[in-house]
């Protein structure tokens, strides 16, 4: 039975620099997230240039309001020019463009709460300044780190001067996982109060259906990685490939879904018959996860930025957790991910940057069917219990509930 869209009593404005249909794990969760509450209940205030019509999910159903609408000032600029004075004249140009509307929207709109969603900083910047403008509370929900984030340069030092700003104001902070609250606590200490909501998939897209999908026939055992691949995969990643490349009992080879997969990684496996890279529709891939062996989910050693690696829960551990197949981590012993699988035994952890334990643990996955059967029952558990998408969604409306709108 579905269950009844969730209604907020005031008008909140979702300040997102990356909202449905833009590409990505995190409009995909807020999707997902916002699906679930009334429409009257939110609006967002997202950025065109980042959104793409052709992408899974279609515009939430609320109204949208847009940063980038042209001004004379921003037309003043060329569009492409090759000079960086130029080009950050045109982003400063642009932010103040969108400041000014999104106060104009607060008016107009009634807004009675702002909520920030974290990406290069430039939506959490737009909610606050808005909130001091206009006296409208904010809250902030951490989709992934500002701070820590490995953007580089500027962006970084702006980051470590913006965040606590950011955090002392704010009525609620949300995070998308244990390991994020964990991280704030030891950087912040316990001053904030966190609000977890995980980042959960829809049930439809990932519950398994009622007939057994067709298992497609393989003379080889699979390893299957699926979804996008950074700094934070890349070592991890090539690890499984090293430890595949070396097996001589039995045939196990690496599939990696990607959909922008590093050309770095593709360049130096490019002739190994042990790995292939592919792309497929995200709508297929429960079918494709259900044909695997083993379910790879990695996180690497010796990363620019060890706070993204300890905090992490990747986007597709809930798509993992579903497929009824086993899923073997690879993550140093400090990740979350490492401790949460530990913890509830939903997956074979390697937490040891060595190639015989990865390759041990593959083998046990292939070989052992009483401990697959542990894993996937653990898994089914722990998706019951903590990807709820609707549970999540009353958790932030309850949250919301109890802020103090008194300015």
């Amino acid at each position: 039975m579905k269950e009844p869209r969730i209604r907020f009593n005031k008008k909140m404005l979702v300040v997102s620099s990356f909202a449905p249909p833009a590409p990505g794990a995190s409009p995909h969760f807020l999707y997902n997230l916002f699906s679930q509450f009334s429409e009257d209940s939110y609006a967002i205030f997202t950025d065109s240039k980042n959104m793409n019509p052709e992408f899974t999910h279609p515009k939430l159903p609320c109204q949208y309001f847009l940063f980038d609408e042209k001004t004379n000032a921003i037309r003043w600029f060329k569009k492409d020019s090759p000079w960086k004075v130029v080009r950050v004249a045109k982003k400063m140009a642009s932010f103040f463009s969108a400041l000014r509307k999104g106060r104009k929207i607060i008016r107009r709109e009634k807004i009675d709460l702002l909520m920030g969603t974290a990406d290069n900083g430039r939506a959490l910047l737009l909610a606050f300044l808005l909130s001091r403008i206009s006296g409208t509370p904010y809250t902030l929900y951490f989709l992934d780190l500002y701070r820590w984030n490995n953007f580089g340069g500027l962006q970084d030092a702006a980051a470590a001067i913006f965040e606590p700003m950011l955090f002392s104001g704010a009525k609620k902070i949300f995070v998308m996982g244990g390991g994020h609250e964990r991280l704030y606590r030891k950087k912040y200490g316990t001053r904030y109060c966190y609000e977890i909501i995980t980042n959960c998939p829809i049930v439809s897209e990932t519950a398994p259906t009622k007939k057994p999908r067709p298992t497609v026939p393989k003379s080889y055992f699979e390893i299957l990685y699926t979804g996008n691949i950074y700094w934070p995969q890349e070592r991890s990643i090539r690890n499984v490939i090293k430890a595949v490349s070396s097996m001589d009992d039995l045939d196990v080879r690496v599939s990696i879904y990607a959909p922008r997969p590093l050309e770095a990684l593709q360049a130096e496996f490019a002739h190994n018959p042990k790995v292939s890279f592919r792309s497929a529709p995200q709508k297929d891939m429960p079918e494709i996860q259900a044909n695997a062996d083993i379910l790879f989910l990695p996180l690497s050693w010796n990363t620019p930025r060890t706070e993204v690696v300890e905090m992490a829960i990747p986007g597709k551990t809930a798509e993992y957790l579903s497929s009824g197949k086993p899923i073997l981590v690879h993550a140093p012993p400090r990740a979350y991910l490492s401790i949460y699988a530990h913890e509830n035994n939903f997956a074979h952890v390697i937490d040891e940057e060595d190639i015989g334990l990865l390759q041990e643990g593959i083998r046990k996955l292939l070989t052992d069917k009483e401990r697959v059967r542990q894993i996937v029952e653990n898994a089914r558990k722990t998706l019951d219990r903590d990807f709820d998408i609707y549970k999540n969604a009353r958790s932030m409306k309850d949250a919301l509930d109890k802020i103090d709108f008194q300015r």
